[in-house]
């Protein structure tokens, strides 16, 4: 009890000495620290406060006023020298004296002492520049009188926390010495001895629970005594009882090997007449040939030993054939001789069968354990490792013996370690009982490896948790291609920054945070002035050291949180979010930025060893929720800065009067739209087809048109936004389908179409409606259409923020027959690991990318990376954009399985498209994609 009350001050004492060590030096160095500090801001604010003084002296050439200027600074106790230069380093004024005539400004000057100098300008021009050196003697002399202070302080600290240990240990250990007194009467066997609970801390809970102890072993002890004789009666019962089992209980001699006692039927066990018993010739020869020696060595061991040994072995039962049977012997010796050998003969056939079977399974459990590509593992209570199979050291390269024992989070990247413990906290916790998350984990070389892990919180028969197992697949060649694709499809490959693509996404997101904060948001569109001029005149590589440069500088003007796009060219976009909630504010801290770009554009840049300059004009605009699309805010910002540039280039130009007439003329569309839904003698489908690498038509897509009375046919770009924000977009998508279904049903009698798929575009609003399963369904059955014809088409943006509600419908719908497909890939915003759960048919590469091929590396390399995609994924290819035969032969050389495009034939009424493509039942060229009007 001493060496442990020594132990706890000792350990305490260095805790404690340590700490207050820690906190005396560090907060030494704070006060050193801001007392330096300090003592700069003031040099600062002095030099900012004389130097404005001192510019009307300069600027009219006046000795005097500058003198006076300096002579006022003799109230200043820490001043000790001032002089001003002027732009040709004549000294113009000084004030006080320097000990060494020879330091001047650039001089290093002793301890105690500091220098400063500030350039004096008036309206961007320099007149000269301030040296002033201060005195730190008081300022250091006040930091050491502090520094002792908080020592003293300490110490005292130090002191009463000891004490207060000291203190503290006697109370704590007075509870464990009446612990002792109380074990040491339960060695003597003394259970009426009990230990006072004095107080309300543990060492009186674990006095109570001592005091229950003993307790219950005295109540254990008397009842043990009942027992005792309750066992001797039910021995008499014995006889009685086994006649009802399958056992026989015997004794044996020891040296004759007769029964003397036997009880049970053995007829019933053996198969065999109790005289059968009695022949031991006849019972040694029903016990099988490889189990006599056991049984013999367990004979043996039990006369030598007096131990109770049970040993397994097979009989041939008469009936039955070979079963098995357990024999449990034990001997009691008289005067160290064993006179009988008693024993238990049991039937196990059943046991052993389970057994046996058990072993099977777990043969046929380990193989499948040992040779799957996943790791399997489990872990205990803790997160520690109990079980890994060898696909563990494969994925990690350790061993099964160097990684049980360890907790799984070990081997978790530090990156992705919080995430991960508040994932096994949550199953440790009981909140949920499984969860599965993509992470990654380090190899021994320390090699990175992405892994998705799947696990289920283990129980016991109880309901507690007892740990959890699960599986972990290594996903890293999956994650390396999303993150080719991901890096080609939405970066400048030129700059490094974000494109045209990434940054449609980023200000997706923008306008959905500034719809929930309530505040303000801007886009800001960059040019670059003649820009052009230097890329002629240097060429592209100058051209592209300037984007690059450029790039860094707007990077350097915003924070962390904002995005810097490249568009494309000299084209640059900086969204900023998080601006304030009023319109007037945001429009000063646009204001801000805006000038930081123009004085950091503004600088020369230096293209092999010359220096060219390059200003910005630029476009701003504000937005504030999802009143205006992307393309919109896009649009204002190129005007505003085509504004800039007409009113004399660097500078910023803020989008205004745009913004009225755009409104007036949505509103103007939506309610044409809202009469044409109504009257629906305005809206038509048109169809473009699908051909497969023969170039057979194999399917079309349902595209909408609108004629406007007035303006004639009005692009799906902008009057399906409206029809979205408006609710329109239902009425609209049921006509279309309504349409495409009924189309489908009367191409069901035309040869060479009769098996045509219908593809139809679906947006967001529409997946998220609960009518749109039974309108889909309703206008099947109308039309006696196939469901597996019609194909559903949705882009990547309709996931975001409803991917769970929409990932649902999608189900629903394809349990029915109906198909998906993904369009626009690679342009959108889910996540590609998402993909391997979307009930997807195929995906349809976007045009964006096709309309480079096959010249563009970049557009090839995406291409690829999709292809490959898709195949790994199990899903088909169509390439929209299709209009040039070294396009199609480029992506029939990757394996691309259908096109569409204007090489094919352009969007067309149903009577043109089946007029062109119509096959007679005799024509037996329908091989040959020019066949029915081949491509348009």
């Amino acid at each position: 009890m001493q060496r442990f009350t020594v132990r706890l001050l000792a350990g305490v004492t260095a805790i404690l000495v340590i700490m207050v060590g820690a906190m005396l030096w560090s907060g030494a160095r704070f006060i050193e620290s801001q007392g330096e500090q300090l003592l700069h801001q003031e040099i600062e604010a002095r030099g900012v406060l004389v130097s404005s003084a001192l510019v009307q002296g300069l600027v009219y050439s006046d000795p005097a006023a500058v003198q006076e200027v300096l002579a006022l600074l003799g109230n200043d106790p820490h001043l000790v020298y001032a002089s001003v230069e002027d732009v040709r380093g004549r000294t113009v004024a000084v004030y006080g004296e320097l000990w060494d005539v020879s330091r001047g400004p650039d001089a290093v000057l002793p301890d105690g002492y500091v220098a400063g100098t500030r350039d004096i300008t008036a309206a961007g021009q320099q007149l000269g520049s301030l040296y002033m050196v201060f005195s730190t003697r008081e300022i250091q002399a006040q930091i050491r009188e502090m520094v002792w202070r908080m020592g003293r302080i300490g110490i005292a600290a130090l002191v009463l926390a000891l004490v207060a240990v000291a203190l503290l240990t006697v109370v704590l250990t007075r509870g464990l010495r009446r612990l002792r007194t109380g074990v040491a009467a339960l060695e003597r066997g003394d259970l009426d001895h009990r230990i006072p609970a004095v107080s309300g801390d543990e060492t009186a809970m674990l006095a109570e629970t001592y005091n229950r102890l003993a307790e219950l072993l005295g109540r254990t002890r008397r009842r043990l005594e009942g027992e005792q004789e309750a066992l001797a009666r039910e021995t008499q019962n014995l006889r009685a009882l086994l006649g009802g089992v399958d056992a026989i209980l015997w004794e044996m001699d020891p040296a004759s090997r007769e029964f003397v006692y036997v009880a049970g039927d053995a007829d019933r066990l053996l198969g065999q007449p109790m005289t059968f018993l009695r022949d031991r010739a006849r019972r040694r020869q029903h016990v099988a040939d490889e189990d006599r020696p056991a049984l013999g060595r367990t004979w043996r061991y039990v006369l030598e030993t007096c131990e109770t040994r049970s040993v397994d072995y097979r009989f041939n039962h008469p009936e039955k054939g070979w079963i098995w049977l357990r024999d449990v012997l034990s001997a009691d010796p008289v005067d160290r001789v064993v006179r009988h050998v008693r024993g238990l003969t049991l039937d196990i056939s059943r046991e052993k069968a389970r057994e046996q079977a058990m072993q099977a399974s777990e043969t046929r459990y380990r193989e499948v354990l040992d040779n799957i590509k996943e790791v399997v593992f489990r872990t205990d209570v803790d997160g520690r490792l109990s079980f890994v199979n060898p696909a563990w050291e494969d994925l990690t390269d350790h061993t099964a013996e160097d990684s049980l024992g360890r907790n799984l989070l070990e081997f978790v990247h530090p990156l992705d370690r919080t995430q991960a413990e508040a994932l096994c906290a949550a199953l440790g916790a009981g909140e949920r009982d499984t969860c599965r998350q993509e992470m990654r984990y380090i190899r021994k070389n320390g090699d990175v490896r992405w892994v998705e892990v799947y696990a289920r919180l283990g129980r016991t028969p109880e309901g507690t948790p007892s740990g959890m197992f699960g599986t972990i697949m290594d996903i890293t060649e999956r994650k390396l291609a999303e993150e080719r694709v991901e890096r080609l499809a939405f970066y400048d490959p030129l700059t490094g920054l974000p494109n045209r693509l990434m940054l449609n996404r980023c200000l997706v997101q923008a306008q959905a945070l500034s719809d929930r904060n309530r505040a303000h948001g801007a886009l800001l569109f960059i040019d670059l002035d003649h820009f052009k001029d230097i890329n002629d005149t240097l060429g592209h590589q100058a051209g592209d050291m300037l984007l690059v440069d450029a790039g860094q500088r707007i990077l350097g003007c915003v924070r962390e949180s904002d995005t810097v796009a490249r568009l494309g060219g000299d084209e640059f976009v900086v969204l900023l979010e998080g601006l304030s909630a009023d319109a007037v504010a945001a429009g000063g801290e646009v204001r801000v930025v805006a000038d930081k770009l123009i004085a950091a554009l503004g600088q020369p840049f230096q293209l092999m060893d010359m220096e060219r300059h390059c200003t910005p004009s630029i476009g701003a605009t504000l937005f504030k929720g999802r009143l205006r699309s992307a393309d919109e805010l896009l649009k204002q910002v190129d005007l505003a800065m085509y504004r800039a540039k007409a009113e004399g280039r660097n500078r910023v130009c803020f989008f205004d009067r745009a913004i009225e007439e755009t409104a007036g003329a949505r509103v103007q569309l939506e309610t044409d739209l809202r009469m044409a839904v109504q009257e629906m003698d305005r809206l038509e489908l048109y169809y473009q087809p699908q051909v497969n690498l023969a170039g057979v038509l194999t399917g079309v897509e349902a595209l909408l048109r609108w004629h406007h009375p007035r303006r004639g046919w009005v692009s799906p770009e902008e009057f399906v936004p409206v029809a979205e924000r408006s609710g329109l977009i239902h009425q609209v998508g049921e006509w279309v389908l309504e349409q495409a279904c009924a189309r489908m049903a009367a191409w069901s009698k035309v040869p060479g179409m009769n098996e045509l798929t219908m593809s139809v575009n679906l947006c967001a609003l529409q997946l998220l409606d609960e009518g749109l399963e039974p309108m889909v369904l309703r206008a099947l059955c109308r039309h006696g259409v196939d469901p597996g014809r019609l194909r559903l088409e949705l882009t990547e943006s309709v996931f975001l923020g409803h991917s769970e509600e929409i990932l649902r419908t999608m189900k629903t719908l394809g349990a029915h027959g109906l198909t998906f497909a993904l369009d626009d890939f690679g342009t959108g915003y889910s996540s590609l690991s998402y993909l391997k759960r979307l009930p997807l048919t195929e995906l349809k590469i976007d045009r964006s990318f096709v309309d480079g091929l096959p010249g563009d590396p970049h557009d090839a390399a995406i291409v690829e990376t999709i292809v490959t995609l898709a195949r790994s994924l199990g899903l088909g290819l169509i390439a929209e954009g299709v209009e040039k035969e070294a396009q199609m032969e480029y992506l029939r050389m990757l394996g691309c399985d259908r096109y569409q495009g204007y090489l094919f034939g352009h969007p067309e009424t149903a009577e043109a498209l089946e007029q062109r493509w119509r096959r007679e039942p005799d024509d037996e060229s329908n091989g040959d994609r020019n066949t029915g009007g081949g491509r348009a």
